[in-house]
């Protein structure tokens, strides 16, 4: 079930999908409910997702690359936040979606990797520097009402993750500024306004957060630590808001 955490600096509730609803008031047993990640790269098959559900999931995330979606190029004239804009290329991830929902599982949609005229500095990496906080916004916008549920027969997406592990540099960048850690400062203005976002197209929706590498790498902050930031907290034993 949502778990929700509020930071005074973060200005939006956080929700994780922890446990299912199963078990008892007194605190009994409540087996996880299990997803299963679809593969980065490569067409997808409804076996797939079948084979997926026999597995046992009851949810799947499903990575919308906002590069595959969005022009090589930005348009000088066009609407990013319809969800009909022709310059979208939706297809593949509209396919994932619908065989994801007719495998009887839940999709949780992640939105991650920005197209290169988004990106507010460059690594070698492309889509991952500093994406502009007011472009995703709008490419968030046009997919939240995309899979709303009542665009053009497509399959409403109630589940909604910003970005893949902001905590380590293979995905995220910049996480240094000089001496200074930058990225959940960052992260923190992006997870903000993709609350906003989603949450404004269907309040019902749940914004879940937090998937970080789960060890500390070199360059790149721990889980805790970067955790600890983003949600403006002090102290170990009984930490609270700065």
């Amino acid at each position: 079930m949502p778990a929700r955490s509020s930071a005074v600096c973060a200005g939006f509730a956080i929700a994780a999908l922890l446990v299912s609803a199963g078990g008892t008031a007194e605190g009994g047993n409540r087996p996880l409910s299990t997803g299963i990640t679809v593969s980065d790269v490569g067409s997808q098959e409804q076996l797939g997702f079948d084979r997926i559900k026999k597995a046992g999931a009851s949810m799947t995330r499903v990575i919308i690359y906002w590069s595959s979606v969005a022009p090589a190029n930005e348009p000088q004239s066009w609407v990013p936040t319809n969800p009909g804009e022709p310059s979208y290329n939706w297809s593949e991830f509209d396919d994932q979606i619908k065989m994801a929902v007719n495998a009887g599982l839940t999709p949780l949609v992640q939105i991650y990797n920005a197209p290169r005229w988004a990106e507010r500095c460059k690594r070698e990496t492309p889509g991952i520097c500093n994406p502009d906080i007011s472009d995703f916004a709008a490419f968030t916008k046009a997919a939240a009402r995309r899979y709303n549920g009542n665009y053009q027969g497509l399959p409403r997406v109630r589940f909604w993750e910003p970005w893949n592990e902001p905590n380590l540099f293979l995905f995220f960048e910049p996480q240094y500024k000089g001496k200074k850690k930058v990225s959940p400062i960052l992260y923190r203005n992006m997870l903000n306004r993709f609350a906003g976002v989603v949450k404004g197209v269907n309040p019902s929706n749940t914004v879940v957060a937090g998937g970080l590498a789960p060890i500390e790498r070199p360059g790149s902050l721990g889980p805790l630590d970067f955790a600890r930031r983003v949600l403006c907290m002090k102290g170990r034993n009984k930490p609270k808001p700065i």
